[in-house]
């Protein structure tokens, strides 16, 4: 970032559109809703947001396994509310260039000390719904649980 006035500026100093387009990451966006889903809005209620990078082991990676690890990351660091009444919604977006792009949304249900999750594609692709079924334990919170769910639907294949 350039702080000095423009006029003081060498042709040398001028930042370089080009590089800084060439260079940007997109951040990760990951937020929680309390409850289920209702027409096509999540619950109102967020209990958890998450927003950020990560990177697996230096290799490129796909936009679950990354919104995994930046879960795996901030659960370490921080604790987040238990899962309530049974339910809870999730979407995984990007956020570059000023532009926020929702692009999954997780709906989960507890039954049976199991948490079975579905994926939804945002931009309707057709089979772009997939199911996953994980283990429960008693310590686990939303982070703990939606960091499972994304980690078995990143390496799960279509």
């Amino acid at each position: 970032m350039v702080t000095a006035p423009d006029d003081e500026l060498s042709p040398s100093d001028e930042p370089d559109s080009d590089a800084d387009d060439n260079d940007f990451t997109p951040l990760v966006v990951v937020d929680l809703f309390q409850g289920g889903m209702t027409d096509t809005l999540p619950s109102p209620l967020s209990i958890c947001k998450v927003e950020g990078r990560a990177h697996v082991q230096g290799k490129p990676v796909q936009l679950l396994e990354e919104a995994a690890a930046l879960l795996a990351l901030c659960s370490e660091r921080y604790s987040a509310a238990q899962l309530s009444e049974g339910r809870m919604t999730a979407t995984v977006a990007r956020f570059e260039r000023g532009l926020f792009s929702p692009l999954y949304r997780v709906d989960a249900a507890a039954d049976n000390g199991a948490l079975f999750a579905t994926l939804n594609s945002m931009e309707g692709r057709p089979q772009s719904t997939r199911r996953v079924r994980v283990p429960m334990e008693d310590d686990d919170d939303v982070m703990h649980l939606l960091e499972r769910v994304l980690q078995a639907f990143a390496t799960t294949p279509l």
